[in-house]
């Protein structure tokens, strides 16, 4: 192989046309009377992390409001109320990030940001001007990384209090997990723990601790971003005026402990969603 020429682009792995980068736009027309017409749509994106938007409103009023769930009838990732101000391109945030202890994250944290879709978007139009000439519309502008989502579902067995489940997840890649998502069913008690490791040995031995979350069975409506512990240049932490991309490294698989929770019967299980590049 050749040594690649000053200035070239040298990238084995990716083509230049396989970009992982998407671009989405969404025209909603409201229908009804002035100041109370509404549109919706739905934007199937597949599993993205959703990292920049822009809004252009067209003969709408001050009235109008513009939300963004992830589902029809879920948690919004997004509002905008009483408002025709148009929004320029923008970073999006991850509302509630956590960093590999399930705390916060804080300025010292490398996490990437954004809104962690599964399916797509849901997008709700409401209080804005009906269709008159034909030109009332909001144009919604999404970019977005594609990624994958690995899902686990665990079913813990043992005695309540003291149930636990594993799972070995061989993903035969490397990879950077961007996003969480705990869903607990409704009877898993507030004593369980979790934990997620990244490439134990063959005997489930070893490996590297991405994330612990303790003593809870809270859920999380949407994922959020997942951090972890950031360093500058000189191997200090990182500071607020530093840019550093985020997330949890794998090698080559992902194993799953839950311990102290409930025996499983009907919805004593545990779903886990990771976002990964």
């Amino acid at each position: 192989m050749s040594t690649p020429s000053a200035g070239s682009v040298f990238n084995r792995s990716r083509k230049r046309h396989e970009t992982p980068v998407k671009h989405w736009r969404v025209e909603l027309r409201p229908v009804g009377a002035d100041g109370s017409a509404v549109a919706t749509a739905w934007l199937r994106t597949g599993a993205a992390r959703i990292t920049h938007i822009a809004v252009d409103y067209q003969n709408q009023p001050a009235t109008t409001d513009l939300l963004i769930y992830d589902t029809l009838g879920g948690t919004a990732y997004f509002g905008n109320s009483n408002s025709a101000t148009d929004i320029p391109v923008r970073g999006v945030a991850t509302p509630g990030a956590l960093d590999e202890g399930s705390a916060v994250t804080a300025a010292t944290d490398g996490v990437d940001g954004g809104w962690f879709v599964k399916d797509g978007l849901y997008f709700d139009v409401a209080q804005g001007d009906g269709q008159t000439s034909g030109d009332e519309v909001i144009i919604v502008d999404v970019w977005g990384i594609e990624t994958d989502i690995i899902e686990v579902k665990l079913f813990p067995t043992g005695a309540d209090g003291s149930a636990v489940a594993t799972r070995l997840v061989k993903m035969h890649r490397a990879g950077i997990i961007q996003g969480i998502q705990c869903v607990y069913g409704a009877g898993v008690p507030a004593t369980t723990d979790l934990v997620i490791k990244a490439d134990v040995l063959d005997d489930l031995s070893g490996g590297n601790t991405l994330f612990t979350r303790s003593n809870s069975a809270t859920s999380h409506l949407i994922g959020v971003g997942l951090g972890i512990i950031g360093i500058d240049e000189g191997n200090a932490a990182v500071a607020a005026t530093d840019a550093i991309g985020g997330g949890q490294p794998f090698k080559r698989n992902l194993y799953f402990d839950i311990a102290q929770a409930d025996a499983y019967s009907t919805n004593e299980d545990i779903t886990v969603r990771l976002w990964a590049l």
